[in-house]
């Protein structure tokens, strides 16, 4: 069976849901190194895993396949994005500050990741002249 990758949109909605990756990481029942991996998507994920992160992100499956950035929505109190899972309040300045502050944080990792496999095969082609 296909290993589901969907890392950045768990990631997003986690964000908004305001859980660090800590806590997710508890209440899926991982650690939170390998939790970081799902959202880097460089694990796949089976059927009941992702229903275990849905469910503890309080949304369904199809919430988390179908997310799109663009669903992301200003909330400024007029009740339209009220039934709906992601709203963000962005006249609290500090959450979206935060928000900002982990993708660039996250950017940052991925750049790290990406680097360490550039040298890696940098160093490989290297041995091979």
């Amino acid at each position: 069976m296909e290993k589901i990758r969907v890392g950045r949109s768990i990631r997003k909605i986690r964000i908004l849901r305001d859980i660090n990756s800590k806590d997710m990481a508890a209440k899926i029942g991982i650690g939170v190194a390998d939790y970081s991996k799902i959202e880097r998507n460089e694990i796949g994920l089976d059927i009941d895993k992702l229903s275990t992160i849905a469910e503890a992100l309080s949304v369904s499956i199809d919430q988390i396949m179908d997310f799109d950035d663009k669903m992301v929505f200003n909330n400024y109190g007029t009740g339209i994005g009220a039934s709906h899972f992601y709203s963000v309040n962005h006249n609290n300045h500090e959450e979206t500050s935060k928000i900002y502050e982990e993708e660039i944080n996250h950017l940052k990792e991925e750049i790290l990741f990406l680097r360490g496999l550039v040298e890696g095969r940098e160093k490989g082609n290297g041995e091979n002249s």
